[in-house]
Parts: structure tokens; sequence; C-alpha cells
């Protein structure tokens, strides 16, 4: 058996008494030694394996300080378990725990890592000076083992804490900022690895997350939390430095008017009031056999800023769905629903920006004479109503539109055929006062028009234009209602994406000119709502607003669509889905003038050719309530669900890239 310096020593000063008296007595005199009576020989007792020689104290020690991060996985071995379940079906050779294991500790890694056990991580950060610790710790089935195998190919070093150091110089180690790891043992035969980087992991990291973190019971298969706390001090004593460069940053974008410099200041403040008032921010994901949990979960302590405001006032509000969410079009790719924002709570944030139009209107690219009337068309605007949104549109449409030359040379243009199909259609609904929104919208329109000039300063683009036109006869739309059509000039392509070069001398030398594309905005009053219908297809839009105000028994809608039960509860403050196919739709631009690559193409295709056109609702809900362990404290949740096919979709997609 082959013994390091170190293992030897410590075999030697672990001996028993009488070694120690019989070395002593060889080293001082031989002769005393001789005479001394030997007393009587009895049975030697079979010495104890070093599995079990050692006791090491497991109590749970405390949190160490500047502690912002701790990360789990549940046991690797059950992860991967369920999640290559779930991809059964699928041409995908997933990397595993022993492939992934063998890259940082060896090719026999596997037969000694405990798999069954948590993955655990942590990472502080102390600001004097300033300083970041991290650390990843991995359970060991047998001590003795790991130990034997890691002697093979390291340079063990034991520490003043009892562990083995040793060094970590795998590539995919250094890929994730391991440099040096420790041997530690456990309770019994086991122990953990523990490896890190930082000035002080090995003594403040490695104990917390072999002795707390790991005989913490995990409720879900992975755990993420993130502490602001100790970040507080450090960001209330450079609150003047964030605001300062916050404003900085504005007047070098050329915005030094006293009003710009008062939004720059209130955006640093912001900044700084929205850290203070948090306090932790954790994500769960549990992988089910049928779909994947995941839930972000924010603690807020304070409601200094803004957005912890908004979210405070909505705690406890049990309100659910909006009845009109589910009056919204059944074939909608994506929906939504909120409970409007308090006027109290963004009085203060439309009053400064209100203030920055009517002192920088003109260098934003207004008329002087238009600004006033905008400015007071945006301060009418009641955002505390509730309100739903639902988008969709016609997948075969959009492959079809989307299958143009790419021949060099060529100069495409988005056409009004095209936008149709690239922009599908959206519908908005919001509750509260119908002819409020309405007044707003002409307002809107009419200074619009008299102050646009012909180029927008912010974008150096030509700006849509905007008119009132009668609403088609044939709609047989409630009174009241307008229509809205919007003008967008779109420029030639300088170059495509396939990498033609000729589409950018075409339109150098003039040979393409810019077209005009053309957009609709319907605004239908109906009982106490209005319905917003945007799009570039009259007769769809009609069809879409016909459907959702006559609730016509015939016409299906998302209260019988399957997949939304996550939504159905008493308790949300705000909701939806989203699904694969808007997803990617959300990817083209509407009015794309040039191709897109061959990869959207093909995952439009593979998604036109799929069941349903992979329109599996992804659903999604949050809800906010008072929290119980601090006073004044708040928790807002927001949890997803992603159906299994989704993930297969997914992955095929990722696949056809």
């Amino acid at each position: 058996m082959k013994f390091s310096k170190s293992s030897v020593l410590s075999r030697f000063t672990a001996g028993t008494s009488i070694h120690m008296g019989a070395a002593l007595c060889l080293l001082t005199t031989l002769s005393s030694c001789a005479s001394t009576p030997k007393p009587p020989m009895t049975p030697k007792t079979p010495p104890t394996t070093a599995a079990t020689a050692f006791v090491v104290d497991m109590s749970p020690v405390a949190e160490p300080e500047g502690l912002v991060s701790v990360a789990r996985i549940a046991g690797a071995r059950r992860l991967e378990a369920v999640v290559k379940h779930a991809f059964a079906g699928l041409p995908i050779g997933l990397p595993g725990f022993n492939e992934f294991t063998q890259e940082l500790f060896g090719r026999d890694a596997a037969q000694w890592l405990d798999a069954r056990q948590s993955i655990d991580a942590a990472a502080s950060v102390y600001t004097a000076p300033f300083a970041v610790d991290m650390a990843v710790s991995i359970a060991v089935s047998s001590y003795d083992d790991a130990k034997r195998a890691l002697s093979a190919g390291h340079a063990l070093t034991p520490t003043s804490a009892g562990a083995l150091s040793f060094d970590l110089g795998s590539p995919v180690a250094a890929k994730l900022f391991i440099k040096k790891c420790v041997l530690l043992g456990a309770s019994g035969p086991t122990g953990r690895i523990v490896c890190g980087d930082g000035p002080t992991w090995s003594e403040r990291l490695a104990p917390y997350l072999v002795r707390t973190v790991a005989n913490t019971a995990l409720k879900t298969d992975v755990h993420v939390e993130l502490r602001a706390s100790p970040l507080h001090n450090f960001v209330r004593e450079k609150k003047l430095f964030i605001t300062s460069m916050v404003t900085s940053l504005v007047a070098q974008a050329g915005y030094t008017s006293e009003a710009a410099t008062a939004v720059a200041n209130a955006a640093g403040e912001e900044l700084v009031d929205v850290v203070l008032d948090l306090d932790t921010v954790s994500f769960d994901a549990t992988m089910l056999a049928t779909e994947l949990n995941v839930t972000m979960t924010t603690r807020l302590g304070g409601t200094q800023s803004l957005i912890a405001k908004i979210i405070a006032s909505r705690a406890d509000g049990k309100k659910g769905p909006p009845e009109l969410f589910w009056q919204l079009p059944s074939d909608a790719f994506q929906a939504g629903f909120s409970h409007g924002v308090a006027t109290k709570d963004i009085e203060h944030a439309r009053t400064l920006i209100s203030q920055l139009a009517l002192e920088s209107g003109g260098e934003l690219g207004f008329a002087p004479k238009a600004v006033p009337r905008l400015v007071e068309a945006f301060s009418r605007l009641d955002l505390a109503h509730p309100w739903v949104h639902a988008s969709g549109g016609d997948m075969a449409a959009i492959a079809a539109a989307l299958r143009v030359s790419n021949a060099p040379g060529a100069v495409h243009l988005a056409d009004q055929a095209r936008l149709s199909a690239l922009g599908g259609w959206h519908l908005t609904g919001v509750d509260g006062n119908p002819g409020l929104w309405i007044d707003v919208i002409k307002q809107f329109v009419s200074a619009w028009e008299s102050g646009r000039q012909t180029r927008l300063a912010w974008t150096k683009r030509a700006p849509f234009s905007a008119r009132i036109v009668p609403v088609p006869k044939k709609a047989k739309l409630p009174s009241g209602s307008i229509l809205v059509e919007v003008s967008r000039e779109l420029s030639a392509p300088t170059e495509n994406e396939e990498g033609s070069k000729g589409a950018k001398a075409a339109a150098s030398k003039g040979g393409a000119k810019p077209n005009t594309v053309k957009s609709l905005v319907f605004a239908v009053p109906a009982s106490e709502r209005l319905w917003f219908a945007v799009g570039s297809d009259s007769a769809v839009l009609v069809e879409k607003l016909q459907s959702v105000i006559a609730a016509n028994a015939s016409v299906k809608t998302l209260a019988t669509r399957a997949g939304l039960e996550l939504l159905r509860d008493a308790d949300l403050t705000s909701g939806g889905f989203t699904s694969v196919n808007a997803l990617v739709r959300g990817a083209i631009p509407p009015e794309a003038a040039t191709p897109p690559s061959a990869k959207v193409r093909r995952a439009v295709d593979a998604i036109v050719a799929a069941p349903e056109q992979a329109a599996t609702p992804i659903p999604y809900r949050s809800t906010v309530q008072a929290d119980q362990a601090h006073l004044g404290g708040t928790v807002y949740t927001l949890r997803g669900d992603v159906p299994m096919p989704v993930i297969e979709w997914a992955v095929r997609l990722l696949m056809t890239q």
C-alpha cells in the first residue's frame, strides 16, 4: 500500500500510548528499555477501518457573513432519470451525471460520488475590502474511496480544519471558475467534496454547505435564492454616485434640460430604492412526468420604490381573472390579464415624463405647438382598470410570407400582404370609461399629425402618420366606434440576412424605392369597456371584435380551451399564457423588409407541420400577499407550468437550427 508523507505522519501520531512509550524509550536509552519486564502477551484486536475511525462535528453552523446566493439541485440521479424519461422519444443524447463528473474528477468519479444526494452551491460578498467567495458541494458515497481515487491524480494536502485540499486543473473546472477543492468528512463513512474560488471560501462557505445546507430538506428539484440585504449598506452609501452616473449617461446622450435631469435623477433613485426594498428572490423548479413547474418568489421588505409600491398595493387583492379574459378568442397564440395600476402610484412618474415632454418635445422631433396637446392626452389616460390582451395569427400564412427569393442582388420590400400575415392580430379590452378613451385617441391623433416632423430625432427615421377614417358599414360595430389608419414608410434593405450584397448596391443606385405599409387600429366601445383591435386585415379584426362583443355561443373562447386550469383561481392578480408559436413569431419583425434566416423559416415550417401547430399553452400566474414573517413586507409569487409537449417541441426546434 502506498502512503504519502502526511498519511504516514498522521498514522504515527495516532498510535496508542504503548507505542509512543516504546518509541520514546528507544530514542533515550536502549539498555534501560531492554531491562524493562515485558508485559504478558494479549490477543491483538483487529484495527478499525479508516471509514469509521474518525468522528466529525456535523452540527449546523451559522450563515457566513455576506451570503448573497444559495443554489441547490436535488439528487442528480433522480433529476437525470426524469429528464431522460421526458426526452425518451427524441433523437437526442443528453450528457448525464457520469459524463460531467468524469471531466472534473476523473474517469471513475461516478463510482465514489453520491448522485442521490443534493448538489449545493453558495456565494458571498464582502464590501470592506471588496471580495467574493464562491463554492459548490457534491457528496461522496465513500470517503476512503474518494481519498484513494483523488490521491492517484492529485496532491492531497491536510488543512487546519481537518480537510484534504487539492487543485482542480480540469478545463471544465476553469470554465466554472473553480480552482481548488477540499475533501471533507461527514458523519459516518461518507463525506463531501467542496470546490470554490475566493479568498476565504474554504473557511466560510465549505463548512456552511456541508454542515448546514446539505442537511436541510429540499422540497423542489432546483432551488436558487438571491439575497439583497448584504448589499444594502453598500448601495445606500453609493446612492449619490449611482444617481450621478445615470444623470451623466443621460447628459451624454444629449438631454441636458432641467426636466431631463430630473427624470434621470428619479431613475437613479428608483434603481437604488428597488435594491433597498428587495429582501430575497428565489427560483424553484420541479420536473414531473407531464410538466415542468417553475416558481419565482420575491420578498420585499419596504415600499420606497415605485415598483414595490405597485406590487404592495395588490397584496391580498384576490381578484382573479376578469370575466372578459375568458371571452378572448380560443385560437390566440398568447393572452394575458392584469388589474391595472392605481393612479396615485404612478402620478409622480407621469408628472416627470410630462415635464420632460414639455421641455424637450422639440429636441425629440415634435412641433412645439403639438407637445402640450400630446401631454394632455397622455395625462388623461386611466390605467387603474382591469385589462386583457390576446394576439394570434395564421402560421401557414406566416410560412408562406417567409418564402421569398434569396437570389443574390434581390431587394425585398415588405408589401401589405406580407405585413398582414407577419403582423397577425392583436386584441385588447379595457374596463372603465370607454368614452374617455375615445376622446383621448382622437386628441392624440390630431396632435400627432399637427406636430409630426419629417424625421424623429431619436430614431432618425420617418415617423408614422395617423388619420381617422370611416368605419366600414358592413362591420356592424357599435355606435361610437372609430378606426385609425396608421401608415409607415419602409426603406429598402441594405443587405439581406443571407449575405447578399446586391441589395445594398441596388438601394444605393436608387433602384429600390421606399414603400408604405398600413396598419389598422379599431377602438370599439361596448358597455363599460373599450376594445382595441390592431392588425392589417380589416376582415380578421372585425371578426375578432364581433366574437368578443356579441358573446356568440357558437364562437370558441378561452373559456373552452384546455390547459388553462392554472388560471382558474380567485387569488390571482395577473396571469396569462404563451406558446411555442408565439415565441417563434415574436422573433420575426412584423415589417421585415429582408428575408429572415433559414433557421427561422425552418422553425416556422416545423410548427406548421406540428399537430395543432404546436399551440399548447404555457400558463403563468402571479399572486401578491402580505409577508406574514415580516411586518410591512410583501411576497410576490410568479408561477409557470411548462407542459412536456412544449419542452419536446423546444428541443426539436433547437435541433433544426
